[in-house]
């Protein structure tokens, strides 16, 4: 459940978005600065008709319900990393809608097939042919015959014939193949949809009838990783860190994972850093070029939304890491302001319909800025031995604190 402390934090974002007009609101979930997530949408948020960006990722939210489609100005959505099984055909009726992001849920309707690319993302205009097949469908379906397209029945004068309203509800409950009864072969249900819109309602060569299961991929793995991980900087002192701890581990007979070594050639290397977050234990080498590289800072985000922040990381600080002074610690905050400073000011240059991909970094330096100070007060408050002791042990007790929670 939701702690009384996050909940009164949500309302005075709801509330300040409505008295200021706001175009974009947060309320997406930081369990290592609230105590909980949101387990449901708060309908006051369906009152904000000016939105334009909504973010309500990391939470643990089950459905987003029907008021959605109220918010007709959205242009954005951010739906990662909850528990949402189904995306409502309500978020495919929001004519503005830009982007929407789904990694981290079990989407199960439409078929992940449908909702995610080859390369894992959302694929909004699958997701939105999806539902406008299936309402042509539906205002087309009473008595409606369709022939089957399986190998034996296409081509055939005779085919087996399928009753569009019982494929429709098989689509209902999540039922995506049927059986042919001539061949016994199993059909795309999808597939034989597509066939009918295309004979029998003259649909013109503007309207895109892209088959949903043209591209398949695997499921996203989502559960928690039992492995160990190390989060370093390249190069310097903090590569030679982590070749000492890979080494120190190896001599104990436990496989560390770094990206040097595990991520592969042309690897892709966000879905590598979301691996890390996810892992069970992870080593973080903080530096100062860790607290200002975009690649570092984003896999400590990843680890802290993966819940236990405190109980997974197990952080070796080097000394040019300057996060034990106060005013030196606000100069990283002062660095990303900086950074997504120059990059707002940048993208004001380039035609909105150029800029897909560096949003993205904005959210993120805007993300960085805004938990940098708890992330590393966090940090600054756990009791970690010097870089001086650990190698004249070994890194002997970092190594039996990893192998324990390793085990747990």
């Amino acid at each position: 459940m939701p702690s009384e402390k996050y909940l009164r934090e949500i309302k005075k974002r709801i509330k300040e978005a409505g008295e200021k007009q706001l175009k974009e609101l947060d309320l997406s979930g930081m369990p290592f600065i609230y105590d909980g997530k949101l387990t449901q949408i708060p309908e006051e948020v369906f009152e904000l008709e000016h939105l334009e960006v909504l973010d309500l990722s990391n939470n643990q939210l089950t459905t987003v319900p029907g008021s959605i489609a109220k918010l007709r100005k959205l242009t954005r959505l951010k739906l990662f990393d909850n528990q949402l099984t189904f995306v409502p055909e309500s978020i495919a009726k929001l004519q503005n809608l830009k982007k929407l992001v789904l990694k981290g849920n079990p989407i199960e309707t439409p078929p992940p097939e449908v909702v995610f690319d080859k390369e894992g993302e959302t694929d909004l205009k699958g997701i939105k042919n999806y539902f406008r097949q299936l309402e042509k469908a539906e205002k087309n379906s009473l008595h409606v015959l369709i022939a089957c397209n399986c190998s034996v029945c296409k081509g055939r004068k005779e085919p087996h014939f399928y009753r569009l309203e019982n494929l429709k509800k098989r689509l209902r409950d999540r039922q995506f193949q049927v059986q042919c009864d001539e061949s016994y072969e199993y059909v795309e249900i999808l597939s034989l949809v597509d066939d009918f819109l295309e004979k029998d309602l003259d649909i013109g060569e503007g309207e895109d009838l892209v088959h949903p299961y043209a591209d398949s991929r695997e499921k996203r793995e989502t559960e928690p990783v039992k492995e160990i991980y190390i989060s370093y900087a390249w190069g310097g002192e903090s590569e030679e860190i982590a070749n000492r701890l890979d080494e120190a581990f190896r001599e104990k007979g436990i496989p560390i994972i770094r990206d040097k070594l595990d991520l592969g050639f042309k690897g892709r290397i966000n879905e590598f850093m979301e691996r890390i977050g996810r892992g069970k234990c992870v080593i973080v080498v903080i530096s100062n070029k860790y607290l200002e590289s975009r690649n570092c800072m984003f896999e400590l985000m990843q680890i802290a939304k993966s819940g236990d922040f405190y109980g997974r990381i197990f952080p070796v600080v080097l000394d040019d890491a300057k996060i034990y002074d106060p005013e030196e610690r606000i100069k990283y905050v002062q660095y990303w302001e900086k950074k997504k400073k120059a990059l707002d000011d940048e993208m004001k240059s380039v035609s909105s319909e150029y800029l897909d991909g560096f949003r993205e970094d904005i959210d993120l330096y805007a993300d960085i800025r805004k938990y940098l100070p708890r992330l590393t007060d966090i940090l600054r408050d756990m009791n970690t031995l010097t870089v001086e002791i650990h190698s004249q042990t070994g890194f002997e007790e970092l190594v039996k604190a990893a192998a324990a929670k390793l085990e747990e």
